[in-house]
């Protein structure tokens, strides 16, 4: 049983894998590069070989630029029949709003995210994010915590809520499960003071601890490896609502002195901040639940694939962090819409950048058109231009 990646127990070993308690005997039944490792590594340079590449703001709008200043400046040598009209417009004719623009803008961008904890690994990135319109979420440590806690106790045969979750907690704590973990932290949460000494204590993998606890005989398991040892069924539903009608849900028994004491109910608690990203998606536009944030290798190709991929940096693996587009520094996927909002705010820097300083560039082309700058008049008036794009640009 391993439990990489997911917050509840999966069958297989995979490449990479740790146990946490004891040594195992494993049979391997791929060569090394048949592994799911090998293969989402394959699968990740494929995607990022077929990604499109990401057009630049100004590349957009430079086709056009260079017939138009050329047709000004005939236009001009037409009206005035004076060289040095024809060099006005030329001198005046900048295309330094679509050169800086769009890469001051950007620049600032990814400085801006960069101080709140999001690294954005490319200007192109900065672009898509504005774009986006749908997120795609990995699930499991990305809206979740990544690991089991325990949600509900369901109590049987006379005994009460704290004295079997003592009684299995004590057992536990000489378990590294993750589900065993979450039993100790649920107990110490409820109780003050230590807990009882567990003697005798012997893991079973795969279906749970056996010991003596207090003078008890305490098992703890999956429900039928435990009913087996007891020789006593426990009672069919648990209960209603609150998640024991969830056949995916994940479940322990708890079995006292030969009889059923407790059903115990796991669940993977949605994180905080994954609330607070609704609403501010929404306000930003974004009704559908194709942006994708993962953390985990399985989640390396899709990341890759998508048009702007975020992964969960801080504890994330690092095939995740390296297929995406961005990386959130911190576990926090609020930062997902705070992504998206210096996206569009930089497009939108890096947009009225350039219309204003091509419609400057482009009055006053028209202006001396008709002689009435000197050339070195609009040397002037070009440098300042400069000085205002970059300006601009530079907005956070």
């Amino acid at each position: 049983m391993q439990t990489g990646g997911e917050a509840l127990e999966l069958y297989g070993v995979r490449r990479a894998s740790s146990t946490l308690a004891r040594l195992i005997a494993m049979r391997a039944t791929r060569a090394s590069e048949e592994s799911h490792f090998a293969r989402v590594i394959a699968l990740t340079r494929q995607a990022q070989a077929e990604k499109a590449p990401i057009s630049r703001l100004a590349d957009r709008y430079a086709a056009v630029f260079t017939p138009l200043t050329i047709a000004v400046a005939a236009v001009a040598y037409f009206i005035t029949g004076r060289v040095d009209a024809v060099i006005a417009v030329l001198v005046v004719a900048t295309p330094c709003p679509l050169i800086l623009a769009a890469p001051v803008a950007v620049m600032s961008g990814i400085n801006r995210a960069a101080a709140v904890g999001i690294v954005v690994r490319s200007g192109g990135a900065i672009e898509q994010i504005a774009r986006v319109h749908a997120f795609a979420f990995d699930k499991t440590d990305t809206l979740t915590r990544g690991h089991p806690a325990l949600r509900q106790i369901a109590p049987m045969n006379g005994w009460s809520e704290s004295d079997a979750l003592t009684y299995a907690a004590s057992l536990e704590e000489h378990s590294a499960h993750p589900m065993a973990r979450a039993v100790v932290a649920a107990a110490l949460g409820r109780r003050e003071g230590a807990l009882l000494t567990a003697r005798d204590t012997r893991e079973v993998p795969g279906h749970g601890v056996t010991g003596t606890v207090d003078g008890h005989a305490v098992a703890i398991g999956g429900r039928h490896w435990v009913e087996g040892l007891v020789g006593s069924p426990a009672r069919e539903n648990p209960g209603t609502g609150l998640g024991w009608d969830d056949p995916g849900a994940a479940r322990s028994l708890v079995a006292i002195d030969g009889q059923p004491a407790a059903h115990l109910l796991f669940d993977d608690p949605v994180r905080p901040e994954a609330r607070s990203l609704v609403p501010r998606s929404r306000a930003l536009g974004i009704d559908r639940v194709v942006m994708l944030i993962g953390d985990g290798i399985n989640d390396a190709p899709a990341l890759a694939a998508a048009s702007v991929g975020i992964a969960m940096g801080a504890r994330g693996t690092a095939i995740a962090a390296e297929a995406a587009d961005t990386v959130l520094m911190a576990d926090d996927v609020s930062r997902v819409a705070t992504a998206v909002e210096i996206g569009r705010r930089t497009t939108a820097i890096a947009r009225q950048a350039i219309w204003i300083g091509m419609g400057v560039s482009g009055t006053l082309m028209i202006i001396a058109a008709f002689g009435v700058i000197p050339p070195a008049l609009g040397a002037v008036f070009q440098e300042l231009l400069h000085i205002f794009v970059i300006v601009h640009a530079l907005r956070r």
